[in-house]
């Protein structure tokens, strides 16, 4: 899937999160604190930058653009993995499954996310790490 990435001109890995979930705020921590070359930046896919992206319609699933490309679900998290390098790369021995098999099992991580792991009314991981996040 593509979209118009011409917006994001100077950031080439770029990692829209649910800012509302603890989940991917904790995702979003874990990311920042190995990505030692500063390869990610973040985006709420509630805030002003997604919304100027000419979408044909929203999703609640992590979203990653690395050039000029869209990745969602388990798509983003395998290119997320291989984009960190070194152990994380393990992640994907998992890509030999089908799709539709990955993509299940993180929309059913995602669907019992909030149950699990609970719900903010900010994005928590924004305020710490404000060089690492867009509007």
């Amino acid at each position: 899937m593509l979209y118009d990435t011409d917006n994001f001109k100077g950031t080439n890995n770029l990692i829209f999160i649910d800012g509302n979930c603890i989940l991917c705020n904790r995702l979003s921590r874990f990311i920042i604190s190995h990505d030692k070359k500063k390869i990610f930046k973040f985006a709420e896919l509630d805030g002003k930058t997604f919304s100027n992206l000419s979408l044909a319609k929203s999703t609640d699933s992590i979203v990653l653009f690395s050039n000029k490309k869209t990745f969602i679900k388990s798509e983003a998290v395998f290119k997320i993995a291989q984009l960190l390098g070194g152990k994380f790369k393990l992640l994907l021995m998992f890509k030999i499954l089908p799709k539709f098999i990955t993509d299940f099992i993180y929309d059913k991580i995602a669907a019992s996310r909030y149950k699990i792991f609970g719900r903010s009314d900010k994005c928590l991981v924004k305020s710490m790490f404000t060089d690492r996040f867009l509007d």
